[in-house]
């Protein structure tokens, strides 16, 4: 080391990427549930489209059982379409899976906000949960 200048050598360097990469990781996924993990809520969009904004949020939580593999469908119900999220459900007459713009009549939505674990979707024990941001964006 010269005298008047500091230098630090690579293990330090890389040890300090390493800490400031940590601290970020633990900011994104410590946060409250509805925010966009860096500590500010992210707004709904003005108008939501199914493929674009639904569609991926039932990819993660729900096409496990009610994806595009038959064999592992349950309740005859098929979320990866749009014509099979908004269908009649076979098991409730009347009542359909997503109704857009109207979640009162959508058995999804009062599923997935139902604090009821018999009915609760998605099933509490699959550990999945959908955030409230997620919640919101389905709700419009």
């Amino acid at each position: 080391m010269r005298r008047g200048r500091f230098y630090l050598s690579s293990k330090w360097l890389i040890g300090i990427a390493i800490a400031v990469f940590v601290a970020v990781l633990s900011g994104y996924f410590f946060v409250g549930r509805g925010t966009t993990g860096l500590g500010g809520s992210m707004q709904l969009p003005a108008v939501v489209d199914y493929n674009f904004h639904i569609r991926p949020v039932l990819s993660d939580k729900c096409f496990a059982c009610h994806g595009p593999d038959k064999n592992a469908r349950e309740a005859d119900l098929r979320l990866d379409t749009e014509e099979g999220a908004y269908k009649a459900l076979v098991e409730t007459a009347g009542m359909h899976a997503i109704v857009p713009g109207h979640p009162d009549q959508s058995e999804a939505y009062r599923r997935i906000t139902s604090s009821d674990e018999s009915v609760k979707m998605p099933p509490v024990s699959s550990n999945l949960a959908l955030t409230d941001y997620e919640v919101r964006l389905i709700e419009r």
